[in-house]
């Protein structure tokens, strides 16, 4: 289990992931500090610090959507190059041709975990080992069956079949709306009560609700 542990600065993102080892968690998912982008060096000098302040294992979290900060491939071998701890990282840039980049420079030491929805199929397929997919809590056996069929079984055709027929639905979690849209297919489903998403969000009306739900279904007949 991971704990996301980011904060604005070093000392409170310390501060999180101390706390989270306390819990009992296996590692801790850190994305950058926001708001007030910081130089490579200062990011770096961010991730030596929480790695030295906490004996825990460390996966940077590339997310430049929401950070402001987009950390290339080149830096990520940095920071597996420098830091002991960080042996994975989640890419959620969007561009799946970050993962064969990754691996060429570092090769299979570091393990990538695809953080985006859209384009999991040609991130798995470049040597993506793993998927922290937001659909996935929507539709679990579905984004199951399409990771096995490419990382366990190496079936492209197959998985392209299924990834079409999830194709909508992975692109409605990936909108302005994401976890709005998560939330309300999770109660679309019935069998978790997720309910309405804290405010400013609100919940979806009642056309985007039976738009869901359209996608849900069709989801599920792949």
């Amino acid at each position: 289990m991971l704990a996301g542990t980011a904060g604005r600065s070093t000392e409170e993102a310390v501060g999180w992931t101390k706390f989270a080892k306390e819990t009992g968690v296996d590692g801790a998912m850190v994305i950058p500090p926001y708001y007030n982008p910081p130089t490579e060096d200062e990011l770096c000098g961010y991730y030596l610090d929480i790695a030295e302040a906490v004996d825990l294992p460390i996966m940077p979290y590339n997310n430049p959507t929401t950070s402001g900060v987009d950390m290339s491939p080149e830096f990520i071998h940095r920071l597996h190059s420098t830091i002991d701890s960080i042996s994975c990282v989640k890419e959620a840039s969007g561009d799946a041709r970050r993962v064969q980049s990754m691996l060429s420079l570092i090769g299979d030491d570091l393990v990538v975990f695809w953080g985006e929805e859209t384009a999991i199929s040609a991130a798995l397929a470049l040597g993506a080992r793993g998927w922290i997919s937001g659909s996935a809590n929507i539709i679990p056996e579905k984004c199951s069956r399409l990771f096995d069929l490419l990382v366990g079984n190496g079936n492209l055709a197959g998985a392209w079949r299924i990834h079409r027929q999830l194709f909508p639905l992975l692109v409605e979690c990936e909108s302005k709306k994401w976890l709005t849209i998560i939330k309300a297919g999770i109660d679309l489903r019935g069998e978790i009560r997720a309910g309405a998403p804290r405010k400013p969000m609100l919940p979806l009306g009642t056309e985007e609700r039976e738009r869901l739900r359209s996608m849900v279904e069709r989801a599920l007949e792949a």
